[in-house]
């Protein structure tokens, strides 16, 4: 069966398309079900993966239209062997309390600038106006993000690194798309950008981080 799809691979599917691929659907057959899940829970646990990575590993296609399929995401539990080791915050590792927990031992901040929280409101109030099948940028964290930036909640030292390593990342997404300059609530990337404060609040993360480190 697998030298005959090859077979075909090579010489039929080509004329119905260059990005086309014949195989098999596994997931019909009982008995490689178990296998099936082994893989899905090895991908789960491979945080040094990215999630398009996965699913390229996994035979899915990428998902080019979400920027934060390319990102790492690394268990909050885990700790850099380059600091030397907080007792209490292992001991709360290890009673599994999550890093939250972590966090309000952290020094706090809530004199980020004012245009970022208006940047993080107009976010939240596109997707109040358009709903969430119109407004598609950002993740459920960006979304939980401008949450907080909005109501000037105070955020610990730990998140306002997380806001300063996404906003370096995405900085291009600080200029809404010129295709949809009449309607930037369907750019994902200037809305996932501007969920975390923005254009305003890069400059402020940068100088806390900097001056902590």
């Amino acid at each position: 069966m697998t030298m005959l799809r090859d077979e075909l691979n090579r010489w039929l599917v080509p004329h119905y398309g260059d990005k086309l691929y014949l195989d098999f659907d596994f997931s019909v057959i009982p008995e490689l079900q178990e296998e099936s899940d082994k893989v899905v829970n090895q991908m789960s646990a491979a945080w040094w993966l990215t999630p398009n990575e996965k699913r390229a590993a996994m035979s899915y296609g990428l998902d080019d239209d979400t920027s934060e399929m390319n990102d790492y995401y690394i268990p909050s539990s885990f700790l850099p062997l380059k600091n030397e080791p907080n007792y209490q915050e292992i001991d709360i590792i290890e009673r599994d309390q999550g890093f939250e927990e972590i966090e309000k031992a952290e020094k706090t901040y809530n004199d980020y600038p004012q245009s970022a929280t208006n940047n993080a409101k107009r976010m939240l109030e596109w997707r109040e106006k358009y709903g969430r099948d119109v407004v598609q940028g950002g993740t459920d964290i960006g979304w939980r993000r401008a949450s907080q930036i909005a109501s000037r909640s105070n955020i610990s030292l730990s998140t306002v690194k997380r806001v300063y390593s996404f906003l370096s990342r995405h900085e291009e997404n600080a200029k809404i798309d010129p295709k949809f300059k009449d309607e930037p609530w369907r750019d994902r990337g200037f809305v996932a950008f501007n969920l975390w404060g923005g254009a305003a609040m890069l400059p402020w993360a940068k100088k806390i981080v900097q001056n902590e480190d």
